[in-house]
């Protein structure tokens, strides 16, 4: 038997090895990540994005028809007309996509000539998108 080195201290060698190279990779792993998810957040624009969309009004009576006129399509059940109509806010539509040329029809509280209503995006924050 050479020194003092017993026959169970031939495998820490090598233990160790390992458990240093697993620690050195999980360290370069943070810090890959860390910077990546840094370099992400800081190229997210400071202002939120924002719809741009026309209508038109037609008034009848105290309907009040509201048509997408041009611009971005919209998530209907984020598309609002609120102000002077039955119930305060009325949904676009449940389901879909609003795009140039749909329409919906709303029934304002006096006659529609008068009414004050807005079409409203609340998937950008209740975002106006137009006003009668």
């Amino acid at each position: 038997m050479e020194g003092n080195h017993s026959d169970n201290d031939r495998g820490v060698a090598p233990v160790v090895g390992v458990v240093l190279l697993v620690g050195i990779t999980v360290i370069l792993a943070a810090a890959v990540a860390t910077f990546a998810l840094g370099f992400v957040d800081s190229t997210e624009p400071d202002n939120p994005l924002e719809a741009e969309a026309n209508f038109d009004f037609e008034a009848e009576g105290t309907n009040l028809t509201v048509t997408h006129a041009g611009g971005d399509s919209l998530q209907g059940s984020d598309l609002y007309v609120e102000g002077d109509v039955e119930d305060e806010s009325v949904q676009w539509t449940e389901m879909g996509s609003v795009t140039e040329g749909d329409s919906v029809t709303v029934e304002t509280t006096e006659d529609a000539d008068n009414a004050s209503v807005v079409v409203v995006y609340r998937a950008l924050d209740d975002q106006i998108l137009a006003e009668y």
